[in-house]
């Protein structure tokens, strides 16, 4: 190397301005639940999933609330001469959200009715924090029963209600979703999808991974089967909690 060169490069190195450390990314999206903000969320009136001719469920705004400083989404069932009626509640983000990181601090269905209180999961209900879009072609899932598979976490990634998903039952001896509040993370990339409780790696999903943006949802609703969420269990009402709720790009 010439002398010029070298003196150039010790010019460069002296006095070019230093190269900025990169800032981590933080959420964009955050909910406390300290009111229900009506700007973020819609409150869902409409058809719950789990309808058969013997069951019919619906989503009621009166079942959504701010409790204790958290939301507090309710349901109850009742036995009619047609059949079980299950009036749940769900909440759905107004905006579309793309690949990131997707977190709930949430407590499972039980019969606690205050954020501390002791609580029992009752057949018959199912709680979802998950992201949805379109016939679920975008659609990944939290999900948790309330039948005597209560103790399990539920993982399912989709691209559409007609196409094959991508499902892993995560069991726990010692984790009773519906105790106490736990973290329910998944990150969501370009062909993958990891999913962590409480920070611990507990699936990755590679087979089904859907790409178009979709809506952060929570909800909480009956079902009448034996095989999803347990028999019916009419007049005890159960309750799905919410403390917040956290949204990281990943670009």
């Amino acid at each position: 190397m010439s002398i010029m060169k070298k003196i150039k490069e010790w010019f460069k190195r002296v006095f070019s301005p230093p190269v900025p450390t990169p800032t981590p990314k933080g959420p964009t999206f955050v909910d406390n639940f300290k009111k229900l903000d009506t700007e973020k969320w819609t409150v869902s009136t409409w058809t719950a999933p789990g309808v058969t001719p013997t069951h019919k469920g619906s989503f009621l705004a009166s079942n959504v609330a701010i409790v204790d400083g958290a939301l507090r989404l309710a349901m109850v069932q009742s036995s009619t001469d047609s059949g079980i009626v299950s009036n749940g509640a769900e909440l759905a983000s107004k905006d579309l959200f793309h690949y990131g990181t997707f977190e709930w601090e949430m407590r499972a269905s039980s019969t606690a009715d205050s954020i501390d209180s002791v609580g029992q999961p009752i057949s018959g209900s199912v709680t979802g924090c998950f992201i949805y879009f379109d016939s679920a072609n975008t659609e990944i899932d939290f999900e948790v029963e309330g039948n005597d598979r209560s103790h399990f976490t539920q993982i399912t990634s989709w691209v559409g209600e007609s196409m094959p998903s991508e499902h892993t039952k995560v069991d726990c001896s010692n984790f009773m979703p519906h105790n106490g509040f736990h973290r329910y993370k998944f990150i969501w990339q370009p062909g993958k999808i990891e999913f962590f409780r409480d920070d611990a790696l507990i699936g990755t999903h590679t087979r089904v991974v859907p790409s178009l943006p979709a809506r952060v949802m929570m909800n909480h609703w009956g079902t009448d089967n034996i095989n999803w969420g347990g028999g019916a269990t009419s007049n005890i009402k159960r309750y799905m909690w919410v403390k917040n709720f956290n949204y990281t790009p990943l670009y």
